[in-house]
């Protein structure tokens, strides 16, 4: 259950530096939804991508190519973009790839459990093996209740 735990909390975390590092350097102003450049241009909603849960904000053209920041900012000449994801870790495709791995952890975890245990019946010990065989096995059905993709809930919708 540990490993299990470790992989889905070491997942979360690159997820939301993922997420951090996609609009650095940029102050999103939560209450009037827009972000904020180095040089003070307001990047206003530009786009909402359902399928990709993606949200996109543009400054305007003519703004990022007189800045004296743009080389340092973007390359290209229709303004500066920046994502924000709309998705929560548990509803991203890496999230939900990391949900199973925990899940197929959790499942070899009760399925050796139950060996040893059966091995090892009547020994002393054994209470450590069905301790660790009731937890497996909790956690695994609480993640095979919850693991459906985010995505095929969205389309049944």
């Amino acid at each position: 259950t540990a490993g299990a735990w470790c992989v889905e909390r070491l997942a979360r975390m690159h997820f939301e530096r993922a997420r951090r590092h996609g609009h650095e350097g940029f102050d999103y102003i939560e209450g009037e939804d827009h972000f904020r450049c180095a040089g003070g241009e307001r990047l206003l909603l530009h786009v909402i991508d359902e399928p990709s849960r993606l949200a996109v904000y543009r400054a305007p053209a003519s703004r990022c190519n007189g800045c004296p920041m743009k080389q340092g900012c973007t390359s290209h000449d229709d303004g500066r973009m920046v994502f924000r994801s709309l998705a929560t870790w548990a509803e991203s495709d890496v999230g939900w790839f990391h949900q199973r791995i925990s899940a197929v952890m959790l499942g070899v975890g009760a399925v050796l459990c139950s060996i040893e245990l059966w091995r090892r019946a009547g020994e002393p010990g054994a209470d450590f093996l069905l301790l660790g065989l009731l937890s497996c096995l909790t956690l695994f059905i609480r993640y095979a209740i919850r693991l459906t993709p985010f995505r095929t809930l969205m389309d049944e919708g």
